[in-house]
């Protein structure tokens, strides 16, 4: 088994955590506040404190305690909070990968011509377009 294989099927048998699970996490833990963060969230508070106990619960780890003012981090939690942006951060890193990913110009150029190249502005052109695309490779004849 390959190391790919063998973290897909980790993921596939031990994950009790989903994406919108971490992004309330985070949002509460950042808020401090149940309220706050359901606002932030659009989502309903108790959608939001059930989704806190089940994770605390399927984890085995508390994450906050009550406070006068709402919620605070406990030690775990802190810990938890910070691997959870981690988390959020390289799913936006490879959301925008793929963005850039797709509008990236790439393949193989070819253009053929019988004016003088210089005349026509060919070779500006041909600049500007492999500035713009990282991965095109050009072929030009003239004849």
């Amino acid at each position: 088994m390959t190391n790919s294989q063998h973290i897909i099927s980790e993921i596939n048998v031990a994950l009790p955590v989903d994406l919108r699970t971490l992004r309330v996490f985070v949002a509460v833990a950042r808020e401090g506040n149940v309220t706050r963060a359901s606002e932030r969230l659009h989502l309903t508070q108790p959608a939001i404190s059930l989704q806190l106990k089940r994770l605390a619960q399927d984890i085995g780890v508390s994450l906050f305690h009550r406070t006068a003012t709402g919620l605070e981090l406990t030690r775990d939690g802190a810990l938890l909070a910070a691997k959870a942006e981690q988390v959020l951060a390289a799913l936006m890193d490879f959301d925008q990968t793929a963005r850039h990913l797709i509008t990236q110009v790439r393949g193989k150029l070819r253009i053929g011509t019988i004016i003088d190249p210089e005349f026509t502005r060919l070779g500006a052109f041909l600049k500007h377009w492999l500035k713009a695309g990282q991965e095109l490779r050009q072929n030009c004849a003239m004849g």
